[in-house]
């Protein structure tokens, strides 16, 4: 059903022998571009700088407006270059595709990049960092943890079945602790937790106004039923996932 990943062929690399390296190559000599004026005009605040190209496209190769983003994990450089990163994917010319995937399933192209800025000399350098999780093999079908009672298959279902089921459980679990009511504790507690490739709820933290409210979302999380876990291209994956939870008193 997933395999072979999809595969997006440039048509400067239609000759060459890694089609994938290619075009990983040719949106990074773009970036490479696009930072190092942002670095001669003083735009940027971090060491390591971290790029992120996200894109998809149609049967044709065309790119699906609406699904394309360029990130970078500097907000000054972010903000006073939004136009030029937006530039990235907009500019992609259309690719010849191979192995497209009939929807439901969707193929996502991320092309994920590491930069370090070398500041130790007059002329700041920036300088790629390759590393494991940069090798770029072609499109991944991402699919969200499968609640009880939810289907995989169509995305966007997928995850509203899983938003809905979510919400149900925090309000059928929610308890206001006697202790906190009595005191007039409110606020939001924020939980960040993990879903692991068995489909269990591990590594569960909070942040709250107070001790109280957190381990009454801390209880909530862990009546959690067991999940099908997160798949990528069919495999099972570890996945983070963050919530809020509201407590306030009427």
């Amino acid at each position: 059903m997933y395999f072979p990943q999809e595969q997006v062929i440039h048509p400067d690399c239609k000759n060459t022998a890694d089609p994938n390296s290619c075009l990983r190559q040719n949106i990074s000599l773009k970036l490479v571009s696009l930072l190092n004026e942002a670095i001669a005009q003083n735009k940027f605040s971090k060491d390591t700088l971290i790029a992120q190209v996200v894109f998809e496209v149609d049967k044709k190769g065309k790119l699906l407006e609406g699904r394309d983003f360029t990130y970078i994990n500097d907000s000054l450089l972010r903000n006073d270059y939004e136009g030029q990163l937006r530039a990235i994917t907009k500019g992609l010319p259309q690719m010849e595709v191979l192995y497209k995937k009939p929807k439901p399933y969707v193929s996502s192209h991320k092309l994920l990049f590491y930069f370090l800025v070398d500041k130790s000399t007059t002329a700041i350098q920036l300088t790629p960092i390759e590393k494991p999780d940069t090798a770029y093999t072609g499109g991944i079908i991402a699919e969200v943890p499968q609640f009880p009672g939810c289907k995989r298959g169509d995305d966007s279902k997928a995850r509203a079945c899983f938003q809905k089921l979510m919400q149900k459980h925090i309000a059928t679990n929610f308890r206001y602790p006697q202790e906190a009511h009595e005191r007039e504790l409110q606020g939001r507690v924020s939980i960040m937790f993990k879903i692991n490739e068995e489909g269990n709820i591990e590594n569960i933290r909070t942040r709250g106004p107070h001790k109280l409210l957190e381990e009454e979302a801390i209880r909530i999380i862990k009546l959690l039923p067991k999940f099908g876990p997160a798949l990528s291209n069919g495999e099972p994956v570890k996945i983070p996932f963050a919530i809020p939870i509201t407590f306030r008193l009427q």
